[in-house]
């Protein structure tokens, strides 16, 4: 896509972090990954730097992913600025069974890469706010 084809929703990763728990409590996606229904919590919109705009959702997805579990520890280089607003927000790091929504593709957290899956319910999504 053009960078001038790009809506304002382009140009945002929304990050929904699976909560689906199992009759004791325990959570499943780690184990499990993302299973269609899963309970998600919407819990960041991570804007898009220019260098990011031309990528493909699944490399796009391989960075958030990156960024988000190690992008703001000054061990890896110069911690980026939305890792550490991430990190502010008390999220957890992104782990398999959650899920990323990228110009209206939604791609779930494997055990290896990522899952092209359904957009799932409004249903099955709470928000923080």
């Amino acid at each position: 896509m053009a960078l001038a084809q790009l809506t304002t929703t382009d140009r945002i990763v929304n990050v929904y972090l699976n909560v689906a728990r199992d009759g004791l409590g325990r959570p499943t996606a780690l184990f499990d990954g993302y299973k269609t229904g899963d309970p998600l919590r919407h819990c960041f919109r991570l804007p898009l730097v220019d260098e990011e705009l031309n990528l493909s959702p699944s490399d796009l997805a391989e960075k958030v992913y990156h960024l988000l579990n190690i992008g703001d520890d000054p061990t890896f280089g110069t911690p980026d600025e939305r890792a550490v607003a991430y990190r502010l927000a008390l999220l957890r790091s992104l782990s398999v069974g959650d899920v990323l929504e990228i110009q209206g593709q939604y791609l779930a957290v494997a055990s290896m890469g990522f899952d092209s899956v359904d957009a799932p319910e409004r249903e099955a999504i709470s928000m923080p706010w």
